[in-house]
C-alpha cells in the first residue's frame, strides 16, 4: 500500500524557472494522486512560503503517524 502525501513541497520557484518544469502540471498531477494534498511552493531566495510551511507543520505534527526508523 502506498501512502499519499497530505503536503507536497514543489521544487523551489527559484530553480524551476531555469529548467523545463511546468508548475501547473506538477500541481495538477499532485491533485490527481490526492485531491486533498496541500501543495506548497517555496523560495529559498525570498523566503516566500516558509511561514506557511511552518504553520502547516505546527498544525499537523500531533496528528502525523509516528515514522521512527524511516
Amino acid at each position: 500500500m502506498i501512502d499519499t502525501p497530505s503536503i507536497e513541497q514543489a521544487p523551489e520557484e527559484d530553480f524551476a524557472r531555469y529548467v523545463s518544469f511546468d508548475m501547473d502540471d506538477c500541481l495538477r498531477y499532485v491533485s490527481m494522486v490526492n485531491a486533498t494534498t496541500w501543495a506548497l511552493q517555496l523560495s529559498a531566495k525570498t523566503g516566500e512560503g516558509r511561514a506557511a510551511r511552518h504553520q502547516w507543520i505546527q498544525q499537523h505534527r500531533q496528528t502525523c503517524p509516528d515514522r521512527k526508523g524511516l
